[in-house]
């Protein structure tokens, strides 16, 4: 602008540091001007610092004392740059985006730095729970590796000598088993044989059945010929020849009957077609003749059906039409609000049953989870105890507890043993009842079907009861039974029927009551009409026939005193003309008698001449205003009013007497019309009520006669049952052969198990044997192992007493098993007690909706139709259509003749086709006849020699051989898998027992020398990791604490100064207060705050961003950077306003203006404050009352040459 290439620059701050050191930061700027575009820099920067009189300087770059300068002011970059000094251009960020939102309040809160520690820390916690984990798993190994090493040189003597029995054992298996695999193949040759010829004795057998059934079905529906086999293939040779010939003409007569019936039918459907058109036209004229009285019929109807008044009169105009397409459409819309209520009070009440069937849901939820719960705890337990049992086991073994096992084990075996008797007795005693039973299977049967069928109807029948109870209960009252339930609802039923059809003929008679009173006062309404207007243009005769200047505006009530007025005047003019003549008779006697006429005194000379002026005088006066014209101005006037006497006379008898007559029958009329409309709308609410109770109790016709029909039904049923049980009592028992069956699977089932867990205890007693053999091998050993041997019994203590413990805690857990189990019992049928309301408040609420639904749809289809009958009379009209009616009638004439011509000639060639397919079709019979005869014989023939070859294969005697057979190899079979499932039992012990000995000599020669060591060393350390971990958690948790208590506070003050800044300062009603939330993500302990700007009205809470004014933003963003400010800027209290009224309306302004002052009132007693406001709106400082606080300001304005200059002014010069 200057004209240079480049401009220097200076821009200086002073201000007091947070220690009371007066600074200046001078900063030196260079704009230059290139080519195309223009830049700016900083060269350097200066800080002044004044200390007690003390002056020092420093010069530093623009980094530098970027970084200083916050620390001087004592506050952060981000409450300088968003908060104190903010340009007007970027003042709205507190209604941003949410993503540069978060980055400024994160900034302003500096919860980086924060954060950054409490991460550092937690991957410190981490690395330190790794370093422990791989620790722990050391540790564990060399604990295993310890365990080891004591175990294995005991584990090894015990293999060896049961690896040398097992070898014993094997050699005599194998020796058993080659024997039986020579048997075996022996019996497999011969069972191969007797396999083949049953298999083509079972094939023929089926193909002879298949036959036989295929010539049954054959001679059933065909005709026997006697001639020979020779014969009918000659016959069926010669018919195919004939009916191929024949065939061929047939067809040929169809095709050109077929193309005939194409052009018939086309002219059927030209004629059709023109017919069509011609009842169209006529049905439209003879449609639009009727359409204007089915109108009025439809109004009437439509007002009937709707119970709409005021419609029913003889004559409708066009006004009245349209008011009642409007009243009808109104009704529509309340129709359907009425639904839409209804919709919602459903919505709510279906909400609220299905918020009790979640709480029960949610309950029984919460049972099985602690059911689940209790379930795996048990679980950990049971794995428990047996660990700490095998640690037990493994300790050692005495004398006495070996005794005390051994009993146990035959006390165990003896039980199962007993056990295992008791249940094969109670096998054979149901064994026998089941052959008892099969004798009875039928009467059995169709007892378990009743049964059946009576716990599924009882089930029915307490389902519906559960449903319907309350509203049966409501319907027919207390007291009622299954058997009388159907009974009471018909003499419920009946009741409201006649109490329906009672308030019918009321609400008819109070309708037609009502339609009288309407007509009556249409009729009294009509005739006040025609007297007022009778009277009206009496009332402008009347006052049209005199005028007074006098008033404004003529009164009929004047009419009397105008009429003597104007014979008044009359009489005064006739008067005036007496005296004129008198006068002139005084002034001639006094010209010849020289005296008064009255008075007859004589006259001088100057009494005459002032006689006879005034004589004079008087007569021009009466001369003047008795004219001639006036004179007849005033009888015209007498004559108008006399003649209007009549008229008068008559608004008089109307507005006095007929017409307040009238209007006096009319109020009363309409009183008593509002009395039986009052009593109309009672009845009606009445015939609703009932209409309602009556579909109510029809609603529950179904479900009561199903509750009567399952009740006669299980009476019928139970009946039934109890006779076949008598029938039944002499056999054995009454169990059905299902309940046998189950019995029986059951036994099987629990002896297997004795079977197994028998097995399984012979194994134990054998290995205990051989343990006891072990054992006695070991007491010298044991002696030397006194002392250890004192320990383990101090550990196995130890040991039963965490058993004991661990037994007690799974007892609680079953019992916590079971009390879940009973709670989860207990809600099940009140959850399907609630299911059930559920569905029943559905059906209720579908049924309201549906009854409104069809009143609406009454409402809306009777506009609609309506409104067609009138577009239809238009569209008619405007269209016209008897013009074509002639040119359709000709049309159809002649398509008529064609069509008659065409189907008498294509009737005649359908009779010549007829004949000739009746010809074709007796020759076709006479050859299936053929073909059926000679089918029939083909297999009638194979059948025989199929019959030939089952007697041969039967005379083998295949099936019984196959048997003894099939038994020897099955036996054979069972054997040989017996003796090669223990051989291979054993082999597998065998290696697995050698590979388990070479493996623990190997293992404790290689893994376990120093394990002990490595174990005691390992878990030091492990002890140290875990309290330094414990230490860093507690630290890294107290920070982030302290972090997130810190934030809360300062967000819960600067919302209550926004809240008290708005209330104060805004002016409208649409907002109650502003607000800022902040809400929280992520995972507890490394959470993060997601901000935004909120506007509350009552208890609405809605964002703010995108959805308020312009006023509205800037006021918000101005209130929020003044709450910032007083939260966040203690050290430093400058605030710097740019612009604030930028968008403000007059009202918003003032009360900004008194907030800010209000603001400065109570911040002077802070040393630091200082408030700079840059604005136009000089209005907006007088409203601040700037005078209390400063004298000058500052001016920034651009002189004539374009520059702009700074001038300090006089505020008192603003306040005027």
């Amino acid at each position: 602008m200057c004209g240079e290439r480049e401009v220097l620059g200076q821009i200086k701050l002073s201000f007091d540091s947070i220690n009371g050191a007066q600074m200046v930061c001078t900063r030196s700027m260079q704009l230059t001007v290139k080519k195309t575009s223009r830049s700016m820099k900083t060269l350097d920067g200066q800080l002044l610092v004044v200390r007690n009189g003390e002056r020092s300087t420093i010069s530093s770059r623009c980094a530098e004392l970027d970084t200083v300068m916050p620390q001087y002011l004592g506050v952060s970059k981000a409450v300088l740059e968003y908060v104190i000094f903010c340009h007007q251009d970027e003042s709205l960020w507190p209604l941003s985006e949410p993503a540069a939102l978060k980055k400024r309040f994160d900034e302003i809160f500096e919860a980086q730095k924060y954060t950054k520690a409490i991460t550092n820390l937690k991957d410190l916690v981490k690395a330190k729970n790794i370093e422990l984990g791989k620790m722990k798993i050391l540790l564990d190994q060399y604990r295993t590796d310890k365990d080891r090493a004591e175990k294995a040189k005991r584990r090894a003597d015990e293999l060896h000598g049961e690896i040398e029995e097992m070898r014993t054992q094997i050699n005599a298996l194998s020796k058993e088993l080659t024997s039986i695999s020579s048997q075996q193949e022996a019996h497999f040759l011969s069972a191969r044989e007797f396999e083949t010829i049953l298999a083509t004795l079972e094939m023929k057998r089926h193909e002879a059945i298949s036959k036989s059934s295929h010539l049954s079905e054959l001679s059933q529906h065909m005709l026997h010929l006697s001639e020979s086999t020779p014969a009918l293939l000659q016959m069926q040779s010669d018919y195919s020849s004939r009916l191929s010939s024949f065939t061929a003409a047939i067809n040929s007569k169809k095709q050109l009957h077929l193309e005939k019936a194409t052009d018939l039918e086309n002219l059927r459907l030209a004629l059709g077609a023109k017919m069509t058109e011609k009842g169209r036209i006529e049905a439209e004229k003879k449609q639009f003749e009727s359409l204007l009285s089915e109108r009025s019929a439809m109004i009437k109807e439509i007002a009937l059906k709707h119970n709409i008044r005021g419609f029913d009169g003889p004559g409708l105009d066009d006004t009245l039409v349209e008011e009642f397409l409007s009243r009808v459409s109104r009704l529509s819309r309340d129709q359907n609000l009425v639904l839409e209520r209804i919709k919602r009070e459903n919505e709510e009440a279906v909400s609220s049953a299905q918020c009790s069937l979640s709480a029960l849901t949610t309950q029984r939820q919460g049972w099985e989870q602690k059911k689940n719960y209790s379930a795996s705890e048990v679980q950990g337990l049971d794995i428990k105890i047996r660990s700490l049992q095998r640690e037990l086991e493994g300790l050692g073994i005495d004398g006495a507890r070996e005794g005390m096992v051994k009993e146990e084990l035959r006390l165990r075996e003896q039980k199962f043993e007993e056990k295992l008797r008791e249940i094969e007795e109670q096998m054979e005693v149901l064994q026998q009842e089941l052959w008892q039973g099969t004798k009875d299977a039928s009467a059995r049967a169709q007892l378990e079907v009743l049964k059946q069928g009576i716990e599924m109807k009882k089930k029915a029948l307490r389902q519906v009861l559960e449903v319907k109870r309350e509203r049966i209960t409501a319907v027919v009252g207390e007291g009622w039974g299954e058997a009388d339930v159907e009974r009471r609802l018909k003499g419920v039923l009946e009741q409201r029927e006649e109490e329906l059809q009672q308030v019918t003929r009321l609400r008819e008679a109070q309708n037609q009551e009502l339609s009288q009173i309407t007509l009556k006062i249409d009729i009294a309404t009509e005739s006040l009409k025609r007297k007022k207007a009778e009277a009206d243009k009496c009332k402008e005769t009347v006052l049209g026939s005199w005028f007074d200047e006098t008033v404004a505006e003529n009164q009929i009530d004047d009419y009397h005193n105008a009429l003597r007025d104007l014979e008044d005047q009359r009489k005064q003019f006739e008067s005036a003309e007496f005296f004129t003549k008198y006068l002139t008779e005084a002034l001639s006697y006094a010209d010849h008698k020289e005296a008064c006429k009255l008075c007859f005194r004589a006259f001088d000379h100057n009494e005459k001449s002032k006689f006879k002026e005034t004589i004079n005088r008087r007569m021009s006066k009466l001369i003047t205003s008795a004219t001639a014209e006036t004179m007849t101005s005033l009888d015209a006037e007498i004559a108008d009013l006399k003649n209007a006497g009549p008229f008068y006379d008559t608004y008089m008898r109307l507005t006095t007497s007929e017409i307040p007559a009238l209007e006096k029958e009319l109020q009363h009329q309409q009183a008593i019309k509002q009395k039986v409309l009052a009593a109309y709308n009672t009845i009606d609410r009445d015939h609703n009520t009932s209409a309602t109770l009556k579909s109510e109790a029809e609603s529950l016709k179904t479900p009561i006669s199903d509750l009567s029909r399952l009740h006669r039904e299980i009476l019928s049923q139970e009946t039934e049952m109890r006779d076949l049980h008598s029938s039944l009592l002499s056999t054995v028992g009454l169990r059905s052969p299902t309940e046998l069956q189950d019995l029986l699977k059951l036994l099987s089932d629990q002896s297997k198990a004795l079977k197994a867990s028998l097995r399984t205890l012979e194994t134990d007693r054998e290995a205990r044997r051989q343990n006891l053999v072990l054992a006695e091998r070991q007491v010298n050993d044991a002696r030397k192992r006194l002392s250890e041997l004192q320990l383990q019994l101090m550990e196995s203590q130890n040991l039963g007493e965490r058993i004991e413990e661990f037994t007690q805690q799974k007892k609680r857990m079953w019992a916590m098993m079971d009390e879940a189990e009973d709670g989860i019992k207990k809600l099940g049928p009140q959850i399907q007690m609630q299911e059930a309301r559920v569905s029943e408040a559905v059906q209720l609420a579908q049924e309201r909706e549906m009854k409104q639904q069809r009143e609406a749809s009454r409402v809306s289809q009777s506009d609609i139709a309506l409104r067609s009958i009138q577009q239809r009379v238009l569209s008619y009209v405007n269209e016209g259509g008897m013009q074509r009616l002639q040119v359709v009638a000709k049309e159809v004439e002649g398509l008529q003749q064609q069509v008659e011509e065409a189907g008498e000639d294509l009737g005649k060639r359908q009779e010549e086709i007829q004949k000739m397919q009746r010809e074709h079709n007796q020759a076709g019979t006479t050859q299936r006849s053929i073909q059926e005869n000679l089918r029939w014989r083909k297999n009638k023939q194979e059948l025989e020699e199929i019959e030939k070859e089952i007697l041969e294969l039967e005379e083998q005697d295949a099936e019984s051989k196959k048997e003894r057979f099939t038994r020897d190899a099955n036996t054979l079979a069972n054997t040989h898998m017996r003796l090669s499932s223990e051989k291979s039992t054993l082999v597998g012990s065998l290696k697995t027992k050698d590979a388990h000995l070479l493996q623990l000599q190997a293992d404790f020669l290689t893994d376990y020398s120093s394990a002990k060591s490595n174990y005691k060393s390992t878990l030091a350390e492990v002890h140290i990791l875990q309290a330094i971990i414990s230490d860093l958690t507690k630290y890294a948790r107290a920070l982030d604490l302290a972090l997130m208590k810190y934030h809360s506070l300062k967000m819960l003050e600067i919302n209550r100064i926004i809240e008290e800044l708005w209330t104060q300062v805004y002016r409208g009603s649409d907002i109650d207060t502003i607000l800022i939330r902040s809400d929280s993500e992520g995972a507890k302990g490394n959470q993060t705050n997601n901000y935004r700007v909120c506007m509350l009205k009552q208890d609405v809470e809605m964002d703010m961003r995108g959805r308020c004014s312009a006023g509205q933003r800037i006021l918000a963003c101005i209130i929020i950077r003044l709450a910032l400010a007083e939260c966040f800027g203690v050290n430093c209290g400058l605030i710097a306003l740019d612009e604030p009224t930028t968008n403000l309306d007059k009202e918003n302004v003032r009360s900004l203006a008194k907030a800010l002052n209000e603001i400065i009132r109570q911040r002077m007693r802070q040393r630091n404050f200082q408030c700079i406001v840059i604005t136009h709106d000089e209005e907006f400082l007088r409203e601040m009352k700037v005078a209390e606080y400063v004298e000058g300001y500052y001016r920034v304005a651009r002189g004539p040459s374009g520059n702009s200059g700074i001038e300090r002014g006089e505020v008192r010069e603003l306040m005027y």
